[in-house]
């Protein structure tokens, strides 16, 4: 690792524990190696101005010296390492961090013992505090909540605002360039619009491109991309941007399917089908098909005591979506494999679509899994 990197995170770190008389992270150094190993594996070369850079970030997100933030994302993560850990240290916030295999219920007790008022996680998080059924169980208070990684589907961003009484909004980047676009969670005057990945964060130029890389009116769909250096880089995501600057997001740029000349957004299928009563997860890839080319394939994780049946999940999409928009091919599984960051492993997912037979599988038996 570069030296003075670590000589100011040693220093900061130093400051925070002679300040404050507790220590809140042990072993960071190691975790500020591997999430620097990991960057530059991505060809991103970090300096001890990214320190700076990501607690700026992190104050503009919301979060403010007194708060009491926990962000359970990996640290190999960027979120987990820049958000999660080192940035809100800078800024003298008491911050906790999350080890090992996900227990609900032991989130919801450090929500609850460590008084936290400010939490950040993926969507997954999420979705699965609100399966556990804990909230009534505890006394947790936030007052600021963000996500990052990938879109929060409807359901589970109605339930964070019940439960907690504000607001999910979104915080989104990339390893590469940092936090581009935010909700603002807890800036007065700004208002979150649901659904929105946010406004352009200060400092950066953000818009919608096509291929060729020239700009696109609001309301047209392309690819997200930030201007660095004069030109306009591409995130690898497809989104739109709408007349008063708030982004939406379309899914990755390699999650678009075409199928028999149709055009389906693998993320539309994949929030329609977390609306159904039946399922709690669901991941859309597509897969080969010797007539239309490419079809969708879906991932379901169903809800425990509630049965799913393959045609009614489709039904429900058809309906919903167009009657050429849904999942050809449905497979139940009991978990969805993830990254290190929680997200879904849709690499993963292809690799094991491409060893399975591509024939419409008939509903599970009670109990059966694929």
């Amino acid at each position: 690792m570069d030296a003075a990197l670590v000589a100011l995170v040693e220093a900061v770190l130093r400051a925070q524990v002679e300040r404050s008389g507790q220590v809140y992270a042990t072993g960071i150094l190691d975790i500020v190696d591997d999430g620097y190993g990991f960057m530059r594996r991505r060809g991103v070369m970090p300096s001890p101005d990214d320190v700076y850079v990501s607690s700026a970030q992190v104050r503009r997100s919301g979060l403010r010296p007194g708060d009491r933030y926990l962000c359970p994302s990996s640290p190999a993560w960027g979120h987990g390492l820049w958000h999660g850990t080192i940035a809100p240290l800078t800024l003298g916030v008491h911050t906790a961090s999350y080890s090992g295999r996900f227990d609900a219920r032991l989130l919801w007790s450090a929500l609850e013992d460590l008084r936290i008022n400010t939490f950040a996680a993926a969507p997954t998080v999420f979705r699965l505090l609100r399966q556990s059924g804990h909230r009534a169980d505890f006394d947790v208070r936030l007052e600021k909540i963000s996500f990052t990684g990938e879109p929060m589907d409807a359901e589970t961003a109605r339930w964070v605002t019940e439960a907690f009484g504000v607001p999910a909004v979104s915080m989104y980047g990339s390893t590469e360039v940092g936090v581009i676009l935010a909700s603002f969670p807890g800036l007065p005057g700004y208002e979150p619009r649901p659904g929105a990945l946010g406004s352009a964060a200060p400092g950066w130029e953000v818009s919608i491109v096509d291929d060729a890389g020239r700009e696109l009116p609001p309301g047209a769909v392309g690819e997200i991309a930030v201007r660095r250096k004069g030109e306009w880089f591409p995130v690898k995501d497809r989104g739109r941007r709408d007349a008063d600057g708030y982004f939406f997001h379309g899914g990755r740029s390699d999650d678009v399917i075409i199928s028999a000349g149709w055009t389906m957004s693998a993320l539309e299928i994949e929030q329609t089908l977390l609306a159904h009563p039946a399922v709690a997860e669901a991941a859309v890839i597509a897969v080969p098909d010797a007539l239309r080319g490419h079809v969708p394939k879906a991932f379901i994780v169903a809800r425990a005591g509630r049965a799913a049946r393959v045609e009614d999940l489709q039904e429900w999409v058809k309906t919903r979506l167009s009657q050429h928009e849904y999942p050809r091919h449905v497979a139940f599984v009991d978990a969805l494999p993830r990254t290190p960051a929680g997200k879904v492993n849709r690499k993963a997912l292809r690799d094991r679509a491409g060893e399975d037979p591509v024939t419409l599988p008939s509903p599970p038996r009670a109990g059966e899994r694929e």
